[in-house]
């Protein structure tokens, strides 16, 4: 995600996840985002961007009143300000990639040989005018529950008020992207057989409306499943960018927990033993 802040100076942020369980890799210490004009060049004043692990945080269930043995989810923030990117003709081409996922992954072939690309688009400010990315509206779920119910807001909000779509798309693998007709082009994850960038989790399709992001469904396997969430913003009826998340699904096991619900008299006066 980035957000313009003024003339050739934009704020970059690059959200990562990992499972926090006992004895799983850390977040790297630095990342480097790859920065490109539209033909795929590296943009010589800027170079590569560089960026410090800022700050962590766990990712909350949003079930506070299910017991499920999920994995610890853990969300890394990166974000730097940097002043050398102007106007640019065909805009920047901006992508971190990372070696590798998770090896439990159900739902693509060798999950340890491939790793994932996560990529957005600066447009040029001539055509489109100063551009500030979307923002996603809540942290991913770190788990969902089979056989439940789900209504997840994978939404976002953008500050330029520019017209929204959602979409699942099949996430990227770190090969080197090609640039043709200057449209960033990368490498995909194959499917097992029986799941697609629609069909994530096998079964029943979960449901995502364009409009809002909400996903909506029931999740019908147990496992981890590799996903994609693409938010593309348009201008002017014009798509000028994209964002996307790349993140796996666990559907797990829930127990509900009994919950802290009584009832007592609707009145009660001093003195009096009140029975629960």
């Amino acid at each position: 995600m980035y957000r313009h802040i003024s003339d050739s100076t934009y704020e970059v942020t690059l959200l990562l996840y990992r499972d926090c369980s006992p004895f799983n890799a850390t977040f790297p210490s630095t990342v480097t985002i790859q920065v490109r004009d539209v033909n795929g060049n590296l943009f010589a004043p800027s170079k590569n961007m560089t960026i410090t692990l800022d700050s962590t945080r766990p990712v909350n269930s949003y079930l506070p009143c299910v017991n499920a043995n999920a994995a610890c989810v853990e969300e890394g923030w990166y974000s730097t300000i940097v002043s050398n990117l102007p106007d640019l003709s065909g805009g920047y081409h901006l992508y971190y990639q990372y070696c590798c996922r998770q090896a439990s992954l159900a739902n693509i072939t060798n999950p340890l040989a491939n790793g994932m690309s996560l990529y957005t688009y600066i447009p040029p400010q001539t055509v489109n005018g100063f551009n500030s990315s979307p923002v996603w509206n809540r942290q991913p779920p770190p788990f969902v529950c089979q056989g439940s119910p789900m209504n997840f807001d994978y939404g976002a909000t953008d500050a330029d008020g520019d017209s929204l779509v959602f979409s699942y798309y099949t996430p990227y693998i770190d090969a080197p992207p090609t640039f043709p007709a200057g449209v960033a082009t990368f490498s995909l994850v194959n499917w097992v057989g029986g799941y697609s960038a629609i069909n994530a989790c096998g079964g029943a399709n979960l449901t995502m409306n364009a409009q809002t992001g909400f996903i909506i469904g029931t999740p019908p396997n147990l496992g981890l499943f590799a996903a994609g969430v693409r938010c593309e913003e348009f201008r002017n009826g014009i798509k000028i960018g994209e964002i996307l998340r790349d993140y796996p699904f666990p559907v797990v096991t829930c127990t509900p927990i009994t919950p802290a619900n009584f009832t007592g008299p609707a009145v009660t006066c001093f003195g009096s033993t009140v029975q629960f």
